[in-house]
């Protein structure tokens, strides 16, 4: 009678420690999740990309946007031609944008393509091209004549290949191109009274 008394209480004594080792985890687990707490700091802004463009004069005026459908006039030294002789003219371009960037001497195009075995294609075939680059912050009009050193290449065809340059945003910068037309002293008869118009394009971009 007394060992069934004692093992009734040891039954007792052991679901004690059960419900206690219960009540503890429990314990454990309630005070973990109490003490989660949590909090945010929140940041705004406002963000706009920027832009690139460019500018450019043939002149001492003012910088001015020049597409395709309206480009700038060149200034030439001489004209017309006669063989042996040349003539000068500049482009200077900036950076309009607020974004720096490079540009390039990237073509010439004649208004009408000549055709073969016309006047034209024979003045455009027999023209001496050379032009030049160079890049200041000063921008000042150029010095650019006949004699002034640049790449040369035969025709309208082709155009010298120049270095690219670097131009700065908001006008910090100013790229110059010198071009120079040349009539070769044997230039073709037919080429006389001959006339062409070469639009030059210049090529911007960022990065």
């Amino acid at each position: 009678m007394a060992r069934r008394t004692r093992d009734r209480g040891r039954t007792a004594l052991t679901r004690v420690q059960a419900l206690l080792a219960c009540a503890l985890l429990l314990g454990v687990g309630s005070a973990g999740t109490l003490a989660s707490w949590s909090d945010s700091e929140i940041a705004r802004s406002p963000f706009a990309a920027g832009s690139f463009a460019l500018a450019s004069r043939t002149d001492d005026g003012a910088f001015a946007t020049h597409p395709e459908a309206d480009p700038a006039a060149l200034s030439w030294t001489l004209a017309p031609l006669y063989p042996g002789d040349s003539a000068a003219a500049w482009v200077q371009v900036q950076g309009a944008g607020s974004v720096d960037g490079s540009v390039s001497l990237s073509g010439v195009a004649l208004s009408v393509d000549p055709a073969a075995g016309s006047p034209e294609a024979a003045l455009r075939d027999a023209l001496l091209v050379r032009a030049s680059v160079t890049s200041s912050t000063d921008p000042t009009p150029p010095e650019c004549i006949a004699s002034t050193p640049g790449v040369e290449v035969t025709g309208l065809t082709q155009i010298p290949v120049l270095p690219a340059q670097q131009v700065a945003a908001a006008g910090g910068s100013t790229v110059t191109y010198c071009i120079v037309l040349t009539l070769p002293i044997d230039a073709p008869a037919i080429t006389q009274g001959v006339a062409l118009t070469p639009t030059w394009v210049i090529t911007g971009s960022t990065g």
